[in-house]
């Protein structure tokens, strides 16, 4: 299989090496990678705009070349698309005669809409690992970025309504936890608001979203009805959510989780609900807000070198 990687699939691939982007190499024997120039001039320029300092610019950039190394990643001339063919971003459209001119099976990219699909396949990186290999592990639960505003997604069962326990914390200041019956509550000092509608339930497998910001609190199930999704809404609430927000379900020791994890995905920011979608067909938030952060994934690298 020949796959055009997109620039936000390098970017992500070389500075999340435990996701599905940074873990295409696993593939090699069964997939060819192939890249263009305007690819890799477009993640100069965005980590040029974002980095803090020049230095940490430069060593990303080396970063994302030694990723494309490691995949073994040819580099194909930009071209511009056949005639009539055009991508729904026209800063998209020499990306995609690229991959058509470079016979490319597939673009691998993030912004799964940005592409005619009846030209060619338009894959996420976890599809890309779905549709040749079984995802490992760290493929279903992917890294969750987490912050003052957030997305989290959780695609699984429970053993019993009750057995998802905390799911989110907040400094101290605010918990997100399923109680007894199932119900996702918000609890502590930071809490303004919390209204819970309908409980999760046990045995029965579920597509679940949590989205907050300053002013809202959102948990919803989703439900495929007629080929579209479909929103239930069955918590709502507001309260003061800190940068320090993380996840905890399987991600700390000893929490009382007890299920069926088919993936989990986080994002520091508030989706929109025109965008999660995407997310659910592709089973991971990074098919609907694009990829990592890099804005604050190269802050959190100063800090981290501080």
């Amino acid at each position: 299989m020949r796959i055009f990687l997109d620039t936000n699939v390098v970017l992500t691939g070389a500075l999340n090496p435990n996701g599905p982007a940074g873990t295409l190499a696993a593939l090699l024997g069964r997939a060819t990678f192939v890249f263009s120039p305007q690819v890799l001039a477009e993640c100069d320029y965005l980590i040029e705009r974002d980095a803090p300092t020049q230095l940490v610019a430069q060593v990303v950039q080396n970063t994302t070349r030694a990723y494309l190394n490691a995949l073994g990643a040819l580099q194909v001339p930009d071209v511009a698309p056949p005639q009539g063919i055009t991508a729904l971003d026209d800063g998209d459209s020499m990306l995609l005669g690229a991959a058509l001119s470079a016979q490319a099976d597939a673009i691998c990219t993030y912004n799964v809409k940005d592409f005619p699909a009846s030209y060619i396949n338009v894959r996420t990186p976890l599809a890309i690992h779905r549709s040749i290999a079984e995802p490992k592990l760290e493929q279903y639960i992917q890294p969750v970025a987490l912050s003052a505003n957030g997305t989290l997604l959780f695609f699984g069962r429970l053993h019993h309504e009750s057995s998802m326990g905390t799911i989110l914390d907040s400094d101290g200041r605010v918990t997100v936890v399923a109680d007894e019956r199932g119900f996702i509550q918000l609890t502590g000092s930071g809490v303004r608001r919390c209204h819970s509608i309908k409980p999760l339930r046990g045995n029965t497998e579920f597509r679940l979203t949590l989205r907050y910001n300053v002013e809202d609190f959102e948990a919803a199930l989703w439900v495929k009805d007629s080929g579209a999704w479909v929103k239930d809404v069955i918590t709502t609430g507001a309260a003061s959510f800190s940068e320090a927000t993380r996840p905890i379900l399987c991600f700390v020791p000893d929490h009382r989780f007890f299920g069926y994890i088919q993936c989990i995905s986080g994002l520091p920011r508030f989706v929109r609900e025109k965008q999660l979608p995407a997310a659910l067909d592709n089973y991971s938030l990074e098919a609907s807000a694009g990829s990592l952060d890099l804005k604050h994934f190269l802050k959190t690298l100063v800090i981290q070198w501080q």
